[in-house]
């Protein structure tokens, strides 16, 4: 039987392999998409810093892997190398902990309190793009279990255990080695999965070229149409109950009960340049640093959508 690779830890370094948050994208359900996974392993992702909710994960990580051997009575342990699939070296993990004396690795997250993805403690039932990555830690580990313990609102600990899936642990396997094959080895790009990767990744428009009108795109325009309509009158709603209030308001900072602002209505000072004063003070100055932008704008042809939905 072969046995899992390791080499030297490194977290932060997501450049040349496939990690258990990679995998949640790639199938669609993690916090980032297939393309920033994609840009991140071939290191061409823009730089950014840490979150704040990633910092105090990597804060928390410690005493919430000493509370969960203080309530459980299992030994944890560090597991300072980052391991590989032995058949695809490309597919990593960087664990938690592992659990001495079993076939299991324990994962530790932070949440914030609305958290209603999560089950009860003494479940399996842990949020999907959590499923996946442990699935691909016990895919690399060749463990039996996974132990999820999570802070909840900084104050309340559930822990989970989930049995390992061979059913589920094929499905990621499947879709990170076709990803690296179809992606990451040819260098093409996967399709953008939101509409601002879309805008990013199709900012110029080809003069000239056109599409032709399809079934599916009529449906979809359409859709797009009833749900600006149906802003406008949230916007009109709004607008109406905004009124209703300030006029009860007047001059009133706030609206109070038991000494607590239900709402607040408070002067606010900002400082914007005043280009035309500067344009007209200065022409030469507003010259030098005058930038011109490009940007593609859609726009519904409303009338004619309307016409060709009878």
């Amino acid at each position: 039987e072969k046995m899992t690779k390791t080499k030297p830890a490194d977290p932060s370094n997501r450049v040349g392999s496939l990690g258990g948050s990679d995998i949640a994208n790639i199938l669609g359900i993690g916090f980032g998409t297939p393309l920033e996974t994609y840009e991140q392993t071939l290191g061409i992702a823009p730089s950014s810093e840490m979150s704040d909710r990633m910092k105090w994960g990597h804060l928390l990580e410690d005493p919430i892997a000493k509370e969960y051997a203080e309530v459980t009575g299992k030994k944890v342990a560090r597991v300072n190398r980052t391991l590989e699939h032995s058949d695809h070296p490309f597919l990593t993990a960087h664990l938690d902990r592992r659990i001495v004396g079993e076939s299991a690795i324990l994962e530790i997250k932070t949440t914030n309190v609305f958290a209603s993805e999560w089950g009860e403690t003494g479940t399996d039932q842990v949020p999907d793009r959590y499923q996946v990555q442990i699935a691909h830690y016990m895919n690399i580990t060749r463990t039996e279990r996974a132990d999820v313990a999570v802070l909840i609102g900084g104050q309340e600990l559930r822990l989970f255990s989930v049995e390992r899936n061979e059913r589920l642990i094929d499905i990621c396997q499947e879709a990170a080695v076709k990803f690296w094959r179809d992606h990451i080895e040819k260098q093409v790009p996967p399709d953008p999965a939101t509409n601002a990767e879309c805008s990013k990744a199709y900012s110029k428009h080809t003069i000239g070229r056109t599409i032709a009108l399809s079934g599916d795109l009529l449906q979809n325009l359409q859709a797009l149409e009833r749900v600006k309509e149906d802003q406008k009158h949230l916007k009109k709603q709004r607008d109406l109950c905004e009124h209703s209030i300030k006029l009860q308001m007047t001059d009133a900072e706030a609206i109070e009960q038991d000494g607590r602002a239900v709402a607040t209505w408070t002067n606010q000072t900002s400082r914007r340049l005043d280009t035309k004063a500067l344009k007209e003070a200065h022409p030469d100055i507003y010259e030098e640093f005058l930038r011109e932008t490009v940007s593609r704008t859609f726009r519904l042809k409303t009338k004619f959508i309307k016409e060709l939905t009878g």
